[in-house]
């Protein structure tokens, strides 16, 4: 009886984590002022802040986007517009909004690729001697 139980509760998690959302969007955008890259939305996960993301939920509103994205235990909600002269406007986090370019970047263009994180992350100091 314990077996079962344990089998199925195991089946369940991994079904749940099997089941990631998908967003449906293939969408990058630019701060249209300052030129630099904001978000890219892929159909798997999004990056921001030079982090991928998954997807907690995402609703679509004719033109508008609303997602709310999910890092670990951090929550981001993007609010983006409906499109004016190729342009959107895009809220994060309750923030003030920026009217940003849409860009579908080409794999390996300078400045980003969606496989590449396009902002430098930290990376762990070593505490080895590397002359070993």
């Amino acid at each position: 009886m314990k077996r079962t139980i344990i089998i199925t509760l195991l089946t369940l998690v991994s079904m749940t984590l099997m089941s990631q959302t998908k967003s449906g969007l293939d969408l990058c955008l630019k701060d249209d002022a300052t030129g630099e890259w904001l978000i890219c939305f892929f159909d798997d996960y999004a990056v921001y802040d030079g982090e991928h993301w998954d997807y907690k939920e995402v609703k679509k509103q004719g033109d508008k986007i609303d997602v709310t994205l999910v890092n670990g235990c951090e929550l981001l909600r993007v609010i983006v517009g409906k499109e004016k002269k190729g342009k959107r406007p895009v809220t994060i986090n309750s923030a003030k909004k920026r009217k940003c370019r849409i860009v579908r970047p080409e794999p390996g263009e300078i400045g980003f690729s969606p496989h590449v994180i396009p902002h430098p992350l930290p990376t762990a100091t070593r505490n080895f001697d590397e002359s070993i």
